[in-house]
């Protein structure tokens, strides 16, 4: 039996069936023809990690007891599997399989009958890969070997035959026997007596590992920089079939069943096993401890590493009084990370004891990268101390793992004026008309446009506040990186963006001939012809991204589309001086930005904002033939006051001058009029005149 992420995988009757956890129900798994004697995986408790959770898919399927390098294998926990072989040449049966986490690869066990050796051969689960056989070394004759994984994780394995254990500490490649300490019981190199075998043998996360033989022997031992163990031979009371296990603290536990008849109930009788207290009392006396502690900041971590990154771990030795030790820093996979360690300058802490710290940089590795070794995966980091001992009741080796790719909480977002006070946003919709949208993305270099106007009710849930920024002004993101809640940097990487309804309304302040461009760019037009699906989000990012900017790139397809050099260049960066360019129009855009820059993150970042137009002259909705036909009266009108107005000011100017005419004449006849006395009383008299009258009055009586 063995287990993945949500399924126990077990063999009943030589077939494999599958208990899935939560609905708890067993089903047959599918794809297996023959009978197996054995099923195998390695559970990764990190269900982030990409290849964690790959690696909790993977389960394998052999029989050990026919002479065959046939195996099944297993992507989907145990619900279907594949006929896969090791090369014929190996010569089964196949003795024993694991899954390892550090190259994704699966590992066989074989024997070679006529010299008495062993090896290892290695195939990959994660891509097409050849079988390399490992160096052999040499076991019991006429034995039968078992296989373990050590749970710390490091790819280190534990193999035993009729006599010996032996330890390989890098997956299979180098295998060694296990140091067995001598004792008054047992003066032979030898584990077990020739009529006896291993019972059960388990492994701790801590590197530890106990064995119970079919005698009721206990062996107790660690990994590290060699392997070594000690027969526990003075427990009290004595085991007597029981099953041990190691608990998360590194306690050993053993239970021992028993049935009561009346209900047919099992009970389990729990005995805990303090070995560190027996193994100190083990004679001849185990070196004493060499150190007092051993302190890490990555002891059982999962630590990422993107492209350009590093890690800095330390670890801290506190050696015994007077007592000289140092640490020693390992890797799994050397293909993949680079390790570089140095001390600090030594800290004094008491007479005689000086503290020993060690700075170790991780990167990735960029030399020795060919073909069939992939540049992303997990290398485990193991920290030890080089002078250890059974004895030791602390740890002597630190463990930590190393992806190489995405960190999960890696993200980017646009940096806003204004993150609070739009609440008017929450429950908002507006429209776009049919004129300004492109259904097909193709910023209507086609003519396309949408068949009727759009309603959008906008998703303020996930974009917030939009950026505000005036129509006239060009625009530019500011992107930032952060690593779940801590910021980063700002991003400046290629990158793309596109408007997520299509609005079309918007251009960019470089064109294709004034881009620098080597190459002919991508395009949006382009990558969606070449994509075909019609989904923007999809088509175009940095797994198919090709930069025009280097000599010596090769353009990706784009359908047979070849943009002109009036054409919009569509690849921002933030050190380049391409910006958006908004048209006379006031409203809401809501853009997905996506970098494409492949020397950036192995993270996909994209993310998706809102710009609020504003400014732009607000465009009458009243129709332009009412608009023109108002142009038009307005327009008669004012010509018929106008000439209105000149006819009356013609009549006032004649009659003006009429009335300077008959002026000039009453003065004119006053003048040849001869002086002579007038009597008092006596007038004046004109015919048709009255007896008083003024000149007025007469101006006023001629016509």
């Amino acid at each position: 039996m063995t287990t993945t992420a949500n399924n126990l995988v077990l063999i009943v009757d030589s077939r494999v069936y599958v208990y899935h956890l939560f609905e708890k129900i067993t089903t047959p798994s599918i794809g297996i023809n023959t009978t197996v004697t054995n099923v195998e995986s390695f559970f990764c408790c990190d269900d982030i990690a990409d290849w964690c959770r790959q690696l909790n898919s993977i389960v394998v399927a052999f029989n050990r007891d026919v002479q065959t390098t046939v195996f099944y294998l297993s992507r989907d926990a145990g619900l279907t599997f594949t006929l896969m072989e090791f090369p014929p040449e190996l010569k089964g049966p196949i003795q024993g399989m694991t899954v390892l986490n550090t190259y994704q690869t699966i590992v066989g066990l074989f024997r070679n009958e006529s010299s008495n050796q062993a090896y290892f051969a290695s195939t990959s689960y994660g891509q097409s890969m050849d079988a390399p056989i490992h160096l052999p070394f040499s076991v019991s004759a006429n034995s039968t070997l078992s296989l373990t994984q050590f749970k710390s994780g490091f790819s280190s394995l534990l193999v035993w035959d009729s006599t010996r254990m032996y330890y390989s500490p890098n997956g299979g490649q180098t295998v060694l026997p296990v140091h067995l300490h001598h004792n008054e019981s047992r003066d032979a190199d030898s584990f077990l007596a020739s009529d006896e075998q291993f019972q059960q043998v388990i492994t701790s996360t801590d590197g530890d590992f106990a064995a119970v033989t079919s005698n009721d022997r206990l062996f107790y031992g660690r990994e590290g920089f060699r392997a070594e163990a000690v027969e526990v031979y003075n427990l009290d009371p004595p085991l007597q079939d029981e099953v041990i296990i190691f608990t998360k603290y590194g306690r050993v536990v053993a239970f021992r069943h028993n049935t009561c008849q009346e209900n047919q109930k099992l009970w389990l009788h729990q005995q805990d096993l303090e070995l560190h207290y027996f193994v100190q009392k083990v004679e001849p006396k185990l070196p004493t401890c060499q150190y007092q502690s051993l302190t890490t900041d990555f002891r059982g971590k999962m630590l990422y590493l993107d492209l350009h990154c590093q890690l800095v771990l330390q670890t801290k030795l506190i050696p015994q009084a007077w007592e000289e030790n140092f640490l020693i820093v390992s890797t799994s996979n050397p293909h993949l990370v680079d390790v570089t360690s140095s001390y600090l300058p030594p800290e004094i802490l008491a007479k005689g004891i000086v503290a020993k710290t060690l700075i170790t940089r991780i990167s990735q590795q960029t030399s020795g990268i060919h073909d069939g070794i992939q540049k992303t995966g997990v290398s485990n980091i193991r920290a030890s101390v080089i002078k250890q001992s059974l004895a030791c009741t602390k740890n002597s080796q630190a463990i930590g793992h190393v992806s190489v790719g995405c960190p999960p909480f890696k993200h980017i977002k646009i940096r806003k004026n204004q993150t609070e006070g739009c609440d008017k946003m929450k429950n908002y919709t507006y429209t776009v008309a049919k004129e300004s949208y492109d259904p097909t993305f193709m910023h209507g270099n086609f003519g396309q446009k949408g068949a009727t106007d759009k309603e959008i009710v906008y998703d303020f849930e996930h974009l917030g506040c939009p950026v505000k920024t005036y129509y006239n002004a060009v625009y530019k993101p500011v992107i930032q990186l952060y690593d779940g809640s801590k910021y980063i940097s700002d991003v400046d990487a290629d990158y793309i963006l596109y408007e997520v309804n299509g609005i079309k309304t918007y251009s960019y302040s470089k064109l294709v001939g004034t881009s620098g461009c080597f190459t002919t760019p991508q395009t949006w037009t382009g990558m969606l012809m070449a994509g075909g699906s019609g989904n923007a989000s999809a088509v175009w990012n940095k797994t198919n991204y090709r930069s025009c900017m280097e000599h010596n790139t090769t353009s990706s397809s784009q359908h047979g589309y070849s943009p002109s050099n009036e054409d919009m260049y569509e690849i921002m960066n933030t050190n380049s001086d391409n910006s958006i360019v908004w048209s006379s129009r006031n409203g809401i855009y809501v853009f997905e930005l996506i970098i494409v820059g492949k020397d950036y993150s192995f993270c996909d970042l994209r993310t998706r904002f809102a710009v609020d137009i504003y400014g732009a002259s607000i465009r009458s909705t009243i129709p332009t033939l009412i608009v023109s036909g108002i142009a038009i009266a307005a327009g008669i009108v004012v010509v018929y006051v106008s000439f209105v107005s000149i006819l009356q000011g013609r009549r006032i100017h004649k009659k003006r001058q009429h009335e300077q005419n008959l002026l000039r004449k009453l003065d004119f006849g006053a003048q040849s009029m001869t002086p002579s006395v007038i009597s008092e009383g006596s007038r004046l008299s004109m015919p048709g005149s009255p007896s008083s009258c003024s000149s007025r009055s007469d101006v006023d009586d001629m016509d």
